[in-house]
């Protein structure tokens, strides 16, 4: 629980229960008053900051099959006052996610991914809101060896919105880390990819200097490489 010197509040409340070894769960609910003020504040939320939004999410993990892992989670959420995006008060939304990762051994697996998401927007040059919806689909496969490891992956997308058209966009890509010695690391990574609007971009993970991270937002159409080296004079 948190109060800004207005006496705003920000709730939030969490339930994790472990059935078993291979199996966990969790339960959060969040209560953001609209005009709570914090300019650290973080927490687990659908919208930019802690503010103006209540929430529910279920989660569940389970490792019941041989080499594999499930993860899926349902979030529902609603924004009571108007938002950037949605003039109207008490805009609501959901997202839903399953992933499955599949390890036979220690130098390949596989990765299985869908998402849902799906939110109240204002129509532009009306006060009526529509749902725009995303689908995002990921299939990646590890290669890990003793000084390099490699990721192939291929992504897709389809947006829809109830007042236009559909939108598709999809992007392959491949990132390897090589570490021939404890001093020197060198990580590369290459995409190419083609949606057809910004509702159907895509992110991956590219890698970037010491303690940063980013995933960046591939949209319309391209290709993008980087690549670092980091040489550690010393141990």
């Amino acid at each position: 629980v948190a109060a800004d010197n207005h006496w705003h509040w920000a709730l939030e409340q969490s339930l994790a229960w472990k059935g078993n070894e291979n199996f966990k769960g969790q339960a959060q609910y969040r209560h953001f008053s609209s005009r709570f003020t914090s300019l650290y504040g973080a927490a687990l939320q659908q919208g930019s900051r802690v503010a103006n939004e209540q929430g529910l999410l279920l989660s569940a993990s389970s490792s019941l099959f041989r080499h594999s892992e499930w993860l899926g989670y349902v979030d529902l959420f609603r924004f009571p006052h108007p938002t950037f995006v949605s003039v109207q008060p008490g805009a609501l939304g959901a997202e839903v996610s399953l992933q499955c990762r599949y390890t036979p051994n220690m130098k390949q697996g596989w990765l299985l991914r869908y998402r849902f998401k799906s939110r109240q927007r204002t129509v532009s040059g009306t006060q009526l809101m529509e749902y725009r919806s995303v689908h995002r689909m990921r299939v990646a496969y590890m290669l890990n060896h003793s000084h390099w490891e490699t990721r192939l992956q291929a992504d897709a997308s389809v947006a829809t919105r109830q007042t236009g058209a559909v939108s598709c966009g999809w992007m392959a890509s491949v990132r390897t880390t090589w570490k021939p010695a404890p001093q020197f690391t060198c990580k590369a990574f290459a995409a190419c990819f083609f949606t057809d609007d910004h509702e159907s971009a895509l992110y991956a993970y590219e890698p970037q200097l010491v303690h940063v991270a980013a995933f960046p937002v591939f949209a319309y159409h391209g290709v993008r490489g980087v690549a670092v080296m980091d040489w550690r004079v010393s141990a």
